[in-house]
């Protein structure tokens, strides 16, 4: 299915990220985001943030939980 965005959608519900060093410009980054198995309403997903020059080691790390609302329903 697509999101038309005339009733429903996605809404952050709650989100967070942790930085855990300075990332420093210049450079090119690998942001992978994760996505756990979807609930009825609800998804959660993760990401981390690294540098490409240093796999596996993360710079930043976040998440957040999206709810799927309806707005005539609310």
């Amino acid at each position: 299915g697509a999101v038309d965005g005339r009733d429903e959608g996605p809404v952050i519900a709650n989100a967070f990220f942790n930085f855990y060093r300075p990332l420093v410009f210049p450079g090119d980054l690998v942001v992978k985001l994760y996505v756990a198995d979807p609930g009825r309403t609800s998804i959660d997903t993760f990401v981390t943030i690294e540098r490409s020059d240093e796999p596996g080691s993360p710079y930043a790390a976040g998440g957040a939980t999206l709810v799927w609302v309806s707005a005539s329903e609310g």
